[in-house]
C-alpha cells in the first residue's frame, strides 16, 4: 500500500490534502487556497501577508462566544520565519546537488524537527483560529496563507526523496525503511508536483467558497451541489495526476490508508441490508418499550446522563478508573486546557476536531457549538490519546475512528456499570439505535460517492444527485423512514459531508462494528474490554487496521459471516441490571 510514515516529510503532505482529516477529526476537509510565491524555484506567486493575532476589535466582539482556555498556544507565525524556512529548503537542494551529503543529512534532520515542525504547528493553529474567528479577515488570510505555504514546502520537500534515492547516500538515508515505505516516498516524490498542487489549490478555493455559504439559506442546496459538481472534476484530475483512474480508489488507498478497496465495501452493504436492518427494527422496538414505561424520575435521570458537558465528572471518573497513562493524559488535557471552544454556530465553525502540534509534541482539540457534550469529549480524547501516546504515526482512518468511537462505547459501558437502572438501559439502547442509523447513513454516503465519481457524466444536476441519494437510502431503511428519524429529507445530508470529506465517511461505518463488539464484551467483562480498547492505541511499531483488530481479539467486519453482537444476550444482560 502507498502509505506514508512518520519518517517522511511527505506525511504532512497527506495532512495537507485532508486538512483536519489528517488528524482524524469530525470536522473534516481541506480549506485553504494555494497562492504561491514569487521564487522561480517554487513556481508559485504568493499574495497576502501574515498578521499574528488577527484584528483585536473583531476578536473583542467574539469575547462571549469563544473560549481559549489557559493554553498559550496561539498563531504567531511571521513572514520572516517563512522566508527562513524557504532558504533552508533551498539549502537542502544546494547541498544535495553539490554532493555535500554530510551537510544535507545533518540539515535535513534539523529542518524536519525544527522549522518545518514549527510551520506545521502554526498551520494547525491558523486553522483553529480560522474556526474560532471566521469574521476576522486577517484570520482568514492567515489560514489560507499558511495552507498555501505548507503545501508549497511539503511539495518541495517531498520531491527530495527521489533525488536522495538516485544519490550515493540512498542506503544511508533509507536505512531502516521497509520497501513499502520507500515505494510510498518515491510515489509522492514523483507525483505530488507543482501541477498537483495547482489542482489542489483550485479544490481548496472551492471549499473556501463552500464554507462561506449560508446553510440556512433557501439557495444552499443548489449552490452546494454546483460546487460539488466542480469538486468531482478536480478530484478526478487529482487522482489521474497521482496515477489512478478513479478518485475513490486514490482516496481509499492514499488518503485514508485503507486495506480494502471501494468494491470490498459491497460485503458490508449486503450485511447491512440483510442483518442490520432487522437488528435496527428490534432495537427500535426495545427502545420504545423501555421509553413507554419510563417514570418522571427516570426521564430526569436520562436527561442528566445525556446532558453532561465536556467537563463531566462522570467522564473524569471513567478516565481515572482506567488509570495509567490514559488518565494522566486526560487529567493534563483538562488541567492545562489544551482545547478551544466556540459557542455560536453562525460566527464560528461547527463540529469538533483533534490535531497535533509537532514542535510542541502536543495534541489540541477544537469544540464547536453543539459539540461540547461528554460523548464528544470521549470521542475526541480517543484521537487525543493516540496522538499523545504515539505522536504522528501512520495509521488508517478506520483505526483512528475506532480509537475515538471505541472510547465513546467503552465510556457508555462504564455508565452502564455505574448506573444499573432503566435510565442506563435506555441510554445504551438509544446509543445503539443512533449508531446503527449512523452505519446506514455512512454507507449511503459512500455508495453515493462511488456512484457519482464512477459515472460523473450521468449525474450533472442537483436534482439528479438528490434523486440518486434517495434511491440509495431506499436500499436500507428507506428514504421516508430515514426522514422521519433524521427530521429532514435524507437527500440533504450529502450536501453537508461529501464536499469537504470526499471518501471519508465509510470509515465511521467500518469502525463502528468493532465498537459494538467492544461494548458487548464490556457487559460481560468490563476489565477485559478496557484492556482490549487500550491495545488499540498502546502498541509500538506499525500495524494495519486489520492487524490491530486481530491483536485486540476483535473481528474483521469485512469478512463474510461477520456477527458483531448477540442482541438477545445483550438485551437480557441490560435487563438483569434492573433486577
Amino acid at each position: 500500500m502507498r502509505k506514508l510514515t512518520v519518517r517522511m516529510f511527505a506525511v504532512v503532505l497527506v495532512l495537507v490534502l485532508c486538512a483536519s482529516l489528517g488528524s482524524c477529526s469530525r470536522l473534516a476537509g481541506s480549506l485553504a487556497g494555494l497562492l504561491g510565491n514569487k521564487d522561480e524555484d517554487y513556481g508559485f506567486d504568493y499574495e497576502g501577508d501574515l498578521t499574528p493575532g488577527g484584528d483585536p476589535k473583531i476578536r473583542k466582539q467574539y469575547m462571549d462566544i469563544v473560549y481559549l482556555g489557559d493554553t498559550d498556544l496561539r498563531f504567531n507565525y511571521t513572514e520572516a520565519e517563512a522566508a527562513e524556512l524557504r532558504e533552508q529548503v533551498d539549502q537542502l537542494y544546494e547541498y544535495l546537488e553539490g554532493d555535500d551529503y554530510a551537510a544535507f543529512l545533518a540539515m535535513f534532520t534539523y529542518v524536519q524537527y525544527g522549522a518545518y515542525a514549527r510551520m506545521e504547528s502554526q498551520r494547525v493553529l491558523a486553522q483553529v483560529e480560522y474556526s474560532l474567528w471566521r469574521e476576522d479577515p486577517e484570520t482568514v488570510e492567515n489560514f489560507e496563507w499558511m495552507r498555501a505555504f505548507s503545501m508549497d514546502i511539503s511539495t518541495k520537500l517531498s520531491q527530495l526523496y527521489r533525488k536522495v534515492y538516485d544519490s550515493p547516500i540512498r542506503d544511508k538515508f533509507y536505512d531502516g525503511w521497509t520497501p513499502e515505505e520507500i515505494e510510498a516516498a518515491l510515489f509522492y516524490a514523483d507525483s505530488a508536483d507543482e501541477e498537483y498542487a495547482a489542482l489542489q489549490a483550485e479544490y481548496d478555493s472551492l471549499l473556501v467558497k463552500y464554507y462561506a455559504l449560508d446553510q440556512n439559506a433557501a439557495t444552499f442546496m443548489t449552490e452546494s451541489a454546483e460546487i460539488y459538481l466542480r469538486a468531482i472534476e478536480l478530484n478526478h484530475a487529482i487522482a489521474q495526476k497521482m496515477g489512478y483512474d478513479s478518485y475513490m480508489d486514490f482516496a481509499y488507498e492514499c488518503v485514508y490508508s485503507r486495506e480494502y478497496s471501494p468494491d470490498d465495501v459491497a460485503v458490508l452493504r449486503d450485511y447491512a441490508e440483510q442483518a442490520l436492518v432487522p437488528l435496527f427494527d428490534r432495537v427500535e422496538v426495545a427502545l420504545n418499550d423501555v421509553a413507554s414505561d419510563l417514570r418522571q424520575a427516570e426521564e430526569d435521570k436520562i436527561n442528566e446522563l445525556y446532558n453532561q458537558d465536556i467537563f463531566s465528572e462522570m467522564l473524569y471518573s471513567y478516565a481515572k478508573d482506567i488509570g495509567g497513562t490514559y488518565f494522566a493524559e486526560f487529567d493534563q488535557l483538562l488541567e492545562q486546557e489544551h482545547f478551544f471552544a466556540a459557542h455560536d454556530p453562525d460566527r464560528s465553525r461547527n463540529g469538533a476536531f483533534t490535531d497535533y502540534l509537532p514542535d510542541q509534541t502536543q495534541p489540541i482539540i477544537y469544540f464547536g457549538a453543539y459539540y461540547q457534550d461528554h460523548f464528544t469529549m470521549a470521542h475526541e480524547f480517543g484521537h487525543y490519546y493516540s496522538f499523545a501516546y504515539n505522536g504522528v504515526r501512520d495509521v488508517s482512518y478506520d483505526l483512528c475512528e475506532l480509537q475515538s468511537q471505541g472510547n465513546e462505547w467503552l465510556y457508555l459501558a462504564y455508565l452502564s456499570e455505574q448506573n444499573c437502572d432503566v435510565a442506563s438501559q435506555y441510554l445504551t439502547l438509544s446509543r445503539l439505535y443512533n449508531d446503527l442509523c449512523t452505519v446506514f447513513i455512512c454507507l449511503c454516503v459512500d455508495e453515493f460517492e462511488q456512484t457519482v465519481y464512477g459515472q460523473p457524466d450521468r449525474y450533472t444536476t442537483p436534482e439528479q444527485l438528490d434523486s440518486l441519494y434517495r434511491e440509495i437510502c431506499d436500499r436500507y431503511l428507506g428514504a421516508d423512514r430515514m426522514e422521519s428519524i433524521m427530521g429532514y429529507d435524507p437527500a440533504e445530508y450529502w450536501h453537508y459531508v461529501a464536499i469537504d470529506a470526499a471518501g471519508y465517511y465509510v470509515s465511521y461505518a467500518v469502525s463502528l462494528f468493532p465498537c459494538f463488539e467492544l461494548y458487548a464484551l464490556a457487559e460481560t467483562d468490563y476489565d477485559a474490554a478496557v484492556q482490549t480498547y487500550l491495545s488499540l492505541v498502546e502498541y509500538s511499531g506499525s500495524q494495519t487496521f486489520f492487524e490491530t483488530l486481530a491483536r485486540a481479539g476483535l473481528q474483521n467486519p469485512l469478512k463474510q459471516g461477520y456477527e458483531p453482537i448477540d442482541f438477545d444476550q445483550l438485551y437480557a444482560l441490560l435487563g438483569q441490571k434492573q433486577q
